[in-house]
C-alpha cells in the first residue's frame, strides 16, 4: 500500500504526495512512527535478537498491506535480517533526507557498501564507499574567522 500512501497520480505520472497533509511541495521533514519501528529493528538484529527485530518490522509492515493478505517475514541469520529491514527502510523512508546519512553509516560495513554512479552529459561521476566526499565542505567564513579546519574531500 506504500505507492497508495506515498504517492498520487498527477497527469498520468506517479508524483510523491510530499506530506502528511498532501503539499506537494513541502515533505515530512520530521521523526515518524515508522522511522522508529525501522531504527529499532536494525539495532535489535545489529545485538543478535533476530526474532526480536522481525517482530518489529512485521508490525510496521502489515500496515503496509491490505488486510490479510501480509506475509510475515522470516530471517534465519543477523546479515539476512539486516539487508531485509535495510532494503524495507529504504522503501518506507524516502523523501525524508535521510538516504545520504544512511548511505555514510552503512558504507563502514562491507556487507552493505554501495557505490554511487551517475552519467550526466556523457561524463560518468562515481561516489566509491567511505570517500572523503561524503563529507560536506565547511562554510570559508569558518574555516577563516571561526578557527574550523576545512573537511579534507578526496
Amino acid at each position: 500500500m506504500r505507492k497508495e500512501i506515498f504517492y498520487v497520480l498527477n497527469s498520468g505520472n506517479l508524483a510523491f504526495r510530499g506530506s502528511y497533509t498532501g503539499a506537494r511541495t513541502r515533505f515530512f521533514g520530521g521523526l515518524a512512527t515508522d522511522e522508529i519501528y525501522l531504527n529499532r529493528s536494525e539495532c535489535l538484529a545489529r545485538a543478535g535478537n533476530i526474532d526480536a527485530a522481525m517482530q518489529d518490522l512485521n508490525t510496521l509492515l502489515k500496515t503496509r498491506w491490505k488486510t490479510g493478505t501480509y506475509v510475515e517475514l522470516k530471517a534465519s541469520n543477523i546479515q539476512e535480517a539486516l539487508r531485509i529491514i535495510l532494503s524495507e527502510r529504504r522503501k518506507e523512508l524516502c523523501f525524508r533526507n535521510i538516504r545520504w546519512s544512511d548511505l555514510r553509516r552503512l558504507n563502514r560495513d562491507p556487507n552493505f557498501q554501495v557505490t554511487l554512479t551517475r552519467t550526466i552529459n556523457n561524463q560518468v561521476f562515481t561516489l566509491l564507499p567511505n570517500s572523503g566526499k561524503y563529507v560536506l565542505p565547511l562554510d570559508p567564513i569558518e574555516t577563516t574567522s571561526g578557527g574550523l579546519e576545512q573537511n579534507v574531500r578526496f
